[in-house]
């Protein structure tokens, strides 16, 4: 009789996955996932996701790399091979949340020829402070209120989505930076942002739905032991594979996962080749996006799609051109496929 209900709820599960309406992703996951650890469910996410706008025009930023330093002083036109290398994603943040995107893995870094490091008239006319922070890799790109304001639209339309911001990097970002910044997240988020929670079998779709919350920010800074709201970088594992060999990255993600992860921290699988400098003076006129992005996806998915979800499987898995290949549809597929009976 199990196995007949076992059958039936894995039937209903592939028509429902056949109908997968990304937008609502979570939402819609079957009533036996719902009590499930978020890190327990294979959650879709994007590596430097807010790279779909760089100034390719604009100053170097400061997490360029030292042949990026170099090649900028060449020109603009020169640059353009940097913004080809730098820019990661072409979807926004509203069309990577449409898509199913819900960990944004987060660079930011000051500018310091900006004039929104000044002071400017809000509609009361009075001074304010806005954020001066800036989404960075390799060069400038906007400024991470923008972004914010995307995702917290998203989250009021969305009610029952939850989603993951890591902030992992920063470059030249001074306290007052910082506190400006994570102000701005308290107010524009306020009762949508969930509390640290040192146990996070406590932490699932039921647990947030119930208290309101929709939102996880991952804060890798001193500070976040500040703020109860702030989710410090301890809580979570994100093994970079730093190479540009498909054969060693997926080598290396067998190992990961065959070692097994701590149950009380989000885990993300990176999907995502480095290119060395040889290699991008070897495709010089090329992109990210139609060498590596391209070349990695398809060995990635199919290394996800033998996996699990679970305490000891699957939870968060980025890659770059979150576009390609249907990526989220995949990821988020893994929870109506896979049932991992540890995990319930």
């Amino acid at each position: 009789m199990e196995d007949v209900t076992q059958s039936s709820e894995m039937l209903q599960g592939s028509q429902e996955y056949d109908q997968l309406d990304l937008t609502r992703w979570m939402e819609n996951l079957p009533s036996r996932l719902h009590h499930l650890p978020l890190n327990c469910l294979a959650i879709p996410g994007s590596h430097d996701s807010f790279t779909f706008f760089l100034d390719p025009c604009g100053s170097v930023a400061p997490d360029a790399p030292p042949w990026m330093q170099r090649v900028a002083n060449l020109g603009c036109c020169a640059k353009r091979i940097i913004y080809n290398w730098a820019s990661v994603q072409t979807l926004g943040v509203t069309d990577q949340l449409s898509s199913g995107i819900r960990y944004f893995d987060i660079r930011l870094a000051t500018k310091s020829d900006s004039c929104d490091q000044l002071g400017t008239q809000s509609e009361s006319g009075m001074e304010r402070k806005d954020v001066k922070l800036f989404c960075v890799h390799g060069l400038y790109g906007l400024r991470i209120d923008e972004c914010l304001e995307s995702v917290a639209s998203y989250l009021e339309d969305h009610r029952r989505e939850i989603v993951i911001l890591d902030f992992n990097h920063f470059y030249e970002v001074n306290c007052e930076d910082h506190n400006c910044l994570i102000k701005k997240i308290r107010e524009r988020f306020g009762s949508k942002l969930c509390p640290v929670h040192h146990d996070l079998r406590e932490v699932s779709l039921r647990f947030m739905w119930h208290h309101g919350y929709q939102l996880i920010v991952f804060y890798h800074h001193c500070l976040a032991h500040h703020f109860h709201f702030l989710w410090p970088g301890c809580h979570m594992t994100s093994p970079w594979p730093d190479t540009d060999n498909i054969r060693q990255l997926l080598d290396t993600l067998e190992k990961n996962y065959e070692h097994g992860r701590p149950e009380e921290k989000f885990y993300v699988f990176q999907g995502i080749l480095t290119p060395t400098t040889k290699f991008i003076l070897k495709h010089l006129n090329s992109t990210i996006r139609a060498t590596i992005a391209q070349t990695v996806v398809g060995p990635f998915l199919n290394w996800i799609r033998g996996k699990a979800i679970g305490r000891r499987g699957l939870n968060i898995c980025i890659i770059d051109c979150v576009d390609l290949a249907g990526f989220t549809k995949a990821v988020v597929g893994m929870n109506y496929h896979h049932r991992d009976p540890t995990a319930e």
